[in-house]
């Protein structure tokens, strides 16, 4: 008997999915180039549906439109974390261009096969745009765009992917180019894949004021995507030997816990590596060798230079990383959407914040909205209760409450490793007083949610049973006394 023979199963592609206005669209991972943040556009003489103008890219000038009008649809002003998506497409002369598409955001980064998408067919001698409708990873059905059919059809000037003189920088003779951001950190550089990036911030505005900023972190910078952890690459690596640097620069790349910023001294450049241009790294080369995928020669006008390549699948595992971007996030971010899934997230795997309260006290991190920084300039209340008085941030008063206080403990020694966490209630916040924050941890265990529980966190030598305590159970009953 002679056995059937399957065909192949085709391998996921990978697709960055953004939103504009109603469109929900996506682009091939292979065709996304960067996301930049939306800056003044340059006037651009020529007659184009929806041009908008050009965007500055590293000293190339990148055309933007706005596929609204392009399709005929209504427009609307770009909002606030309105970004350019830039997309590289082939000519029919042979040349690769970029096009800058504006985006009211960014989405996600998913995986799909071909079969799982709805194929869309052009009707008669219409020219379609996108090529089939897939379902992302949040379940929203996107349009996947079509590079070349996109780069021919809105008739804006084509501006090459690459320089002009010479060949593209780390070609090789076969496969396709790597897009490649290269970055300087000190005076060692590096480099991430640039379909990994989610944005770029050339001057971000730092917050330090938080209790974040410690260890490896900085503060919390504002980006397209709202506030976003800012951590040293130069400390994340290794290579700071202890210096507390603040880099003037960052890149935004998204962890499974939420977005994070590398900052670094300087943005350097896209570059193209040659598939299997990258030898690896020596452990002992490197304190942190294990978040490298290994080394490059950068190209142009530093050939020869080293290039110490990021791996950003080693950066999406780093438990200390996801920690920081996870403390960034707003609840409403932390939480995942379903019955089955709060349920999952209210007992084994939860994120609790793990501070020192007499003895070492629990929450759940996805109750804390920010956590802040105990400063004397707190107006302060008389009497012996629990409320401390009241501090001002972002323009809103919260009332600060000592924590040991309201559990019927003595007020606690402070000290500047004091901290805030701030929850809340029908959208008015409270503060709750701490002596010091400990760690942000996972629960290994956790028996129903009253008031007061017990929780099970740690692995091995480090595991120990710590009181739950509910802030957002206490804020309510607060504002309701």
């Amino acid at each position: 008997m002679t056995e059937a023979v399957q065909a192949p199963v085709a391998a996921p592609g990978r697709y960055g999915s953004f939103s504009l206005g109603a469109l929900r669209l996506a682009l091939p991972m292979t065709a996304l180039r960067e996301v930049l943040p939306l800056a003044p556009l340059t006037a651009l003489p020529c007659q184009v549906p929806g041009l908008l103008g050009g965007i500055d890219l590293r000293g190339r000038t990148v055309p933007v439109i706005d596929l609204r009008s392009m399709l005929g649809q209504a427009t609307a002003p770009a909002g606030q974390g309105a970004c350019v998506v830039v997309m590289a497409h082939e000519q029919p002369c042979g040349h690769r261009g970029l096009l800058g598409l504006l985006a009211d955001g960014v989405d996600s980064v998913f995986s799909a096969r071909p079969e799982e998408g709805s194929q869309m067919l052009p009707a008669c001698d219409a020219p379609l745009i996108f090529s089939h409708c897939i379902t992302a990873d949040d379940g929203q059905r996107c349009s996947v765009l079509l590079p070349q059919a996109l780069g021919a059809l809105c008739g804006a000037p084509m501006v090459p992917e690459h320089a002009a003189t010479g060949a593209p920088a780390g070609i090789g003779t076969t496969g396709r180019p790597v897009p490649t951001l290269l970055l300087r950190c000190d005076k060692v550089l590096m480099a991430i894949d640039a379909v990994a990036v989610q944005s770029t911030l050339a001057d971000p505005q730092l917050d330090t004021h938080t209790a974040l900023a410690q260890g490896v972190c900085r503060g919390v910078a504002a980006s397209t995507l709202g506030p976003v952890p800012a951590v040293d690459l130069l400390a994340v690596v290794g290579l700071a030997a202890g210096a507390r640097r603040t880099p003037p620069q960052a890149v935004v790349v998204q962890l499974p816990t939420g977005p994070l910023a590398l900052m670094v001294d300087e943005v350097v450049d896209m570059v193209d590596r040659a598939p299997g241009g990258v030898v690896p790294l020596p452990a002992l080369a490197m304190p942190q060798h294990t978040l490298f995928h290994g080394v490059m020669q950068a190209p142009g006008e530093l050939p020869g230079t080293p290039v110490m390549l990021l791996s950003i699948e080693a950066l999406c595992a780093h438990d200390e990383l996801l920690r920081i971007a996870s403390a960034g996030r707003p609840p409403a971010a932390r939480q995942v959407a379903g019955p089955a899934s709060a349920h999952a997230a209210d007992t084994r795997g939860r994120l609790l914040v793990t501070f020192v309260l007499g003895s070492e006290t629990a929450t759940p991190l996805d109750q804390v909205r920010e956590i802040l920084c105990y400063t004397p300039d707190l107006a302060r209340f008389a009497g012996s209760g629990p409320m401390l008085g009241v501090t001002l941030h972002r323009g809103r008063a919260i009332p600060v409450m000592c924590l040991s206080r309201l559990l019927g403990g003595p007020p606690p020694e402070v000290t500047p490793a004091a901290s805030v966490l701030v929850v809340e209630v029908g959208g008015a916040p409270v503060g709750f007083a701490v002596p010091a924050l400990a760690a942000i941890e996972r629960a290994r265990w956790q028996p129903g949610q009253p008031r007061r529980s017990m929780v099970l966190v740690g692995e091995a030598e480090t595991e120990r049973m710590l009181p739950l305590i509910d802030l957002q159970q206490m804020a309510q009953a607060l504002q309701a006394a």
